[in-house]
């Protein structure tokens, strides 16, 4: 699930999402439904590059367990690795 395999195509794995998340988040902080909402509307030429809702909140735990994403006080979701580039 995490890494594409012969099985699971780039598109479904963890790592191929992941990386959508951040390019859809980008420098901003974003609520996880805001976030959602931007994934899927910049996505909705390719709608196979949608995961579910569920699959889609698993991806963002993994990806803030593996430091690539965090949490503010307010609850919003921001890029990990924007907050490192300003240290």
């Amino acid at each position: 699930m995490v890494l594409p395999t012969k099985y699971l195509p780039l598109h479904e794995s963890y790592i191929a999402i992941a990386g959508l998340i951040l390019s859809v988040l980008g420098d901003k902080s974003l609520h996880l439904d805001a976030l959602w909402q931007n994934y899927t509307s910049a996505n909705i030429d390719n709608p196979s590059l949608i995961p579910s809702y569920i699959k889609f909140v698993y991806v963002v735990t993994f990806m803030s367990s593996y430091g690539m994403i965090s949490y503010n006080e307010g609850g919003e979701v921001f890029n990990e690795n924007l907050k490192l580039k300003d240290i």
